[in-house]
């Protein structure tokens, strides 16, 4: 389920690719899952093909889905393995943190501030598929 925020200055595209990642990193949709072909999601969330287009071409990119041309869009088991790529990367960013002797709240400062800059936060009103 994708919810939409249409007032949110976060892309559509970006709300739809930030949520299925989300899905599929909490394990919602697992390995071989099929994702709604482009056009349907478009037409059920209401957007034009090429913006879910998109937002599938960088899950693609991401190693997170993988299209099979008539096969349509399958969440790969890399994917799967999202929870794992962040604690890994969490544990190297910790030990660094820790070597350059910074404090816990400003590498949380930096995190944060990272974040707001390259993924924008989920929508607060929500249209629903």
């Amino acid at each position: 389920m994708i919810t939409l925020d249409l007032a949110s200055p976060v892309p559509p595209f970006e709300q739809v690719r930030s949520q299925i990642a989300a899905q599929v990193s909490a394990g919602t949709l697992a390995a071989g899952a099929r994702l709604p072909p482009v056009r349907r999601m478009a037409q059920d969330l209401g957007l034009a093909v090429n913006t879910v287009a998109r937002a599938y071409r960088e899950l693609e990119t991401a190693g997170i889905v993988e299209t099979r041309g008539r096969g349509g869009t399958i969440v790969t088991a890399a994917g799967n393995h999202v929870r794992a790529r962040l604690q890994a990367a969490a544990a190297d960013y910790a030990a660094l943190v820790h070597d350059l002797g910074v404090t816990t709240e400003e590498a949380l400062a930096i995190v944060h501030s990272s974040l707001n800059h390259s993924a924008p936060d989920q929508p607060n009103q929500p249209r629903s598929t």
